[in-house]
């Protein structure tokens, strides 16, 4: 005759609630069926799924016995410890066990609040997740009151999801939490909890607006005296209403006559964006590979790789005569299509699957890549690829993709 008892105990978190449980379950032959422990700042909280096996043809007093013996010496510890306890009976064909995280849901913010937390919650059980693990990350949450204006812009606060069902529609499930990402001013990234997604071995960044806070074609039409006229040829191209390639060669025709000296001068002045230098100081020391894939220039691709220690760099070659850019590159143009199949080549040459590389990208170009990536990631994107992109990163920087990428507080190293 057997059953089964539900414990949940509750104390200090000094207590090793495990080990006095422990003891008691072998007085009174109760073996472990199943086991969670959670450890706060000031508490600790287990709960047991303890079977109570009495021997064949044992009586039903037998078995009684040993279930309130067991019950008053777990009570009894329980109020010696300054312990919540709750106790329950469950039957075996009621017992669920604990199921490996199918889903991870992550919630990335300088602040998140309560309420924020509450409402992606409901939103996810709406479309049929249900969690069984919400735990802390990084940084604090706030109460819901906190105002996210005064919070610092240096802090991260980051919660983790975990659910052992797969929504049947993601795309859903994504349109949804992204809707809310921007109510709340949230980032907030729903995926499969696989192999693959915890070991992306290669990293693909796109150039201008992704790691600088810059269109280097802007920059140098800038000094060119067309600055205008470029920057809006550009925009209409990154929200992809007009053809890269078509776009490009306007604006590199806009640039014929340009001093080459002036390359130096743009490059020195070029702005990262934030959390570039941190992502690329932990991907290095973990051994990613990392690379550019840029429809800028190699000139500052390779200005890039020489600061942040990046793999590969594959971008348009300026064509220069006599020190003048002739309003020409060299080659084909890098679009979004060839971007696509460089990422495909570069880990065909590191011996990866498409599923452990990460793209990261903001403007139409970048689609290809994103797509074709395991995980594709758009940074402070156009509204046409924020829509698109799996996954977004719109309220923090850039280093906070390690948190998508499997990455906790304690992995990540500091500049």
């Amino acid at each position: 005759m057997n059953s089964m008892m539900l414990v949940t105990l509750s104390g200090a978190n000094n207590l090793n609630l495990l080990s006095a449980m422990g003891e008691m379950a072998n007085q009174y032959s109760a073996r472990l069926n199943d086991v969670q422990q959670t450890r706060t700042s000031t508490r600790i909280t287990l709960h047991l799924l303890l079977e109570i096996n009495v021997a064949e043809g044992a009586s039903g007093n037998d078995y009684h016995r040993f279930f309130s013996g067991l019950t008053a010496a777990i009570k009894s510890y329980a109020e010696q410890q300054s312990c919540i306890v709750h106790i329950d009976s469950v039957l075996p064909s009621d017992v669920t066990r604990s199921a490996v995280a199918e889903s991870r849901v992550l919630l990335l913010a300088h602040t998140l609040t309560v309420k924020d937390i509450g409402e992606v919650v409901a939103a996810a059980e709406s479309h049929g997740l249900r969690f069984e693990t919400v735990q802390w990350l990084s940084g604090c949450v706030e109460s819901a009151n906190d105002e996210k204006e005064n919070v610092n812009s240096d802090s991260v606060s980051v919660v983790e999801l975990l659910s052992s069902s797969t929504p049947e529609n993601i795309s859903s499930v994504r349109e949804a939490l992204l809707a809310l990402s921007d109510s709340l001013k949230v980032d907030i990234f729903i995926q499969s909890n696989t192999y693959d997604s915890r070991h992306r071995r290669l990293v693909c960044f796109d150039m201008d607006s992704t790691l600088i806070d810059a269109e280097v074609i802007d920059e140098l039409a800038k000094e060119a005296g067309v600055g205008d006229q470029v920057s809006q040829i550009t925009e209409s191209a990154m929200r992809g209403d007009i053809a890269f390639d078509e776009s490009f060669r306007q604006r590199m025709a806009l640039l014929e006559g340009l001093d080459e000296a002036v390359l130096a001068s743009v490059a020195q002045r070029l702005k990262l964006n934030d959390g570039v230098e941190k992502l690329l100081l932990n991907l290095n020391q973990r051994g990613y590979k990392t690379a550019i894939l840029s429809g800028g220039f190699d000139y500052f691709g390779r200005f890039l790789q020489k600061k942040l220690g990046i793999d590969y760099v594959y971008a348009n070659h300026l064509d220069i005569v006599d020190g003048k850019v002739t309003g020409k590159v060299k080659g084909s143009i890098v679009n979004g299509d060839r971007k696509a199949e460089l990422l495909q080549e570069l880990a065909e040459k590191e011996g990866l699957v498409l599923s452990q590389v990460v793209a990261v990208g903001d403007g139409a170009n970048d689609l290809p890549m994103l797509s074709l990536a395991g995980m594709g990631v758009a940074f402070r994107a156009k509204p046409r690829v924020k829509a698109a992109a799996e996954f977004n990163v719109s309220y923090l920087g850039l280093d906070s993709i390690l948190y998508l990428m499997g990455f906790t507080m304690s992995d990540i190293v500091d500049l």
